[in-house]
């Protein structure tokens, strides 16, 4: 993969071309959330600064040193992550992988490189390698990839050329979502529909990496029409079944609690910007698809108003909150649920 391959990120892709084709750092630091591309964007950085012959737009894919890290078998390139039955990158590897081999000459390209997880780094481990990062042979480049920079230490971080990756934007992250869509089986039953797939663009912050990971995981566009009909439904639903069908979908569902709760949140959006506006067939909402289906809702709900939306919205965000310090999602959950159908509930 070659940078112009990426899509957005043209900062980076601008400062990793003069780099890879001038004198590149020493050591990177590939900074954002997870699933930014760090690691993509790491390797093809490896790959460019391995290369014989690199452009602007990174490494030439043809020589031989290109072939062989394709391959993954170029000598002089490293690369250190948490191993499967562990929870972090044994200082022992550190030290024999890196501190023990960066003196060593590489044996095919001019340079070696070695990239590693720094999320999974302990402090023990960070020391270990400070020195090398201080002062390496000229021959070598490191490339670290941290989801939070705030985790590693400062003396590290102060010896790295930090490149931060920035959200995508909606239109950005929507044509990731189409290039992984026409890569699929034809045959998996997703719903790969254009709405569906610029809501989940929306959904997914600028976030590619999720974006592919929700659309792979889930049936996104099933996700929103339960959710959707869940809040519609809520004045009719009773009190009983709130707390056993209701609560029982998102305890079935819990591992994916937030995904559901962000979706609730957009219904909630959706018909406050619905039922403060004068001309609600040209709002722009975020489903356009259920806009005849809300605008019915309000309709037939007269009584409830932007203020109650609002409450709705703000038990949902509260409860987001309080998940983050582990209460009991059961008596939590079942406390939003039935607080939420008040607020949608003419007593």
């Amino acid at each position: 993969m070659t940078f112009k391959d990426f899509v957005g990120q043209d900062s980076v892709k601008e400062r990793l071309s003069r780099d890879v084709l001038g004198v590149p750092s020493h050591a990177y630091l590939l900074t954002g959330a997870l699933g930014m591309g760090k690691t993509s964007f790491g390797m093809a950085l490896a790959n460019a600064l391995l290369c014989k012959n690199p452009t602007s737009d990174g490494a030439c894919g043809k020589c031989n040193c290109c072939m062989c890290f394709m391959a993954g078998t170029n000598p002089d390139f490293r690369r250190l992550t948490i191993p499967e039955d562990k929870k972090q990158i044994r200082v022992e590897d550190v030290r024999k992988q890196v501190v023990g081999d960066v003196s060593i000459s590489s044996q095919l390209s001019d340079r070696k490189v070695y990239m590693i997880d720094g999320d999974g780094l302990n402090e023990e481990g960070q020391n270990a390698l400070l020195k090398s990062i201080e002062e390496p042979p000229k021959h070598v480049c490191f490339i670290i990839e941290s989801s939070d920079s705030t985790k590693l230490l400062p003396t590290v971080v102060s010896r790295m050329s930090e490149i931060k990756l920035s959200p995508l934007s909606e239109n950005e992250t929507l044509e990731v979502l189409t290039r992984h869509v026409q890569s699929m089986d034809n045959d998996e039953d997703i719903d790969t529909s254009i709405d569906s797939l610029r809501m989940l663009a929306a959904f997914s912050g600028g976030n590619p990496g999720r974006a592919i990971a929700t659309l792979s995981e889930t049936d996104f566009g099933k996700e929103i029409e339960e959710i959707t009909n869940i809040v519609l439904k809520m004045p009719e639903t009773s009190f009983s079944d709130i707390v056993c069908d209701t609560y029982n979908y998102f305890n079935d569902n819990k591992d994916r609690i937030e995904e559901l709760l962000l979706l609730m949140l957009w219904v909630f959006g959706d018909l406050c910007y619905l039922c403060k506006s004068e001309n609600q067939e040209d709002t722009p909402i975020r489903n356009g698809k259920k806009r005849q289906e809300y605008i019915s809702f309000l309709k037939k709900n007269k009584y409830i108003t932007l203020a109650r939306l609002g409450k709705a919205a703000d038990l949902t965000t509260e409860f987001m909150k309080r998940l983050a310090v582990n209460v009991s999602f059961e008596s939590a959950c079942c406390n939003l649920l039935i607080k939420i159908k008040k607020e949608l509930t003419n007593d």
